[in-house]
């Protein structure tokens, strides 16, 4: 809490970040990452409780960071990635820059921006470009805008998002440029959907 803590690539437990609080996931050293290089952290549970977790790129960016958590069998609550009024901050607005590799079967909650402000700055605060890819698990998107992709068992928008105030509406906007990655060819199948 209270300032930018610097994690460097590895395995780690669970990565706690709350309110005014920045996890910087940095690959920023330009002598030992270059572009093209995929950089790899891993965790048991990913939880943003009002804080940002933002990628810290070389100049001219360039370098795949791939976070991988279980979310288990979705009976640990401390499981996989779960965003409450937590921001994800890719400034090089490449999706395939940040992706959230999701092993297991249980529920994650991502989130576009920071809730704590008023509707009109949330719909100015910078966008989160990201991948999430979980096959075999479920995704809830409870506000704001995400720019990149998402693959899960199932994936909810929080319809009450566009009527609330408080938050920014829960939008995923697929990017065409994901398309260019040949080392994760596109996917897209939609079975059904459902407006609540």
């Amino acid at each position: 809490s209270g300032a930018a803590t610097s994690i460097e690539p590895g395995a780690y437990y669970d990565l706690d970040v709350d309110a005014t609080g920045t996890a910087l996931l940095d690959v920023s050293d330009p002598t030992l990452y270059t572009a093209g290089d995929v950089v790899e952290f891993s965790f048991h549970g990913v939880h943003l409780n009002g804080g940002a977790l933002k990628i810290k790129q070389p100049p001219g960016g360039g370098v795949k960071v791939r976070v991988f958590v279980d979310s288990g069998d979705g009976s640990d609550p401390d499981a996989g990635v779960q965003m409450v009024g937590g921001s994800v901050i890719n400034d090089e607005q490449r999706p395939i820059e940040l992706q959230f590799m999701i092993a297991g079967s249980g529920t994650n909650t991502l989130e576009g921006h920071d809730s704590g402000k008023s509707r009109d700055a949330l719909l100015a605060t910078p966008k989160a470009y990201y991948v999430a890819y979980a096959p075999q698990a479920n995704i809830v998107v409870n506000r704001g805008q995400i720019y990149g992709s998402v693959v899960a068992n199932t994936v909810t928008l929080d319809g009450g998002s566009l009527t609330d105030p408080d938050k920014g509406p829960a939008v995923i906007h697929y990017d065409v440029s994901l398309l260019k990655d040949t080392g994760n060819p596109p996917q897209i199948s939609v079975l059904s959907v459902r407006n609540f």
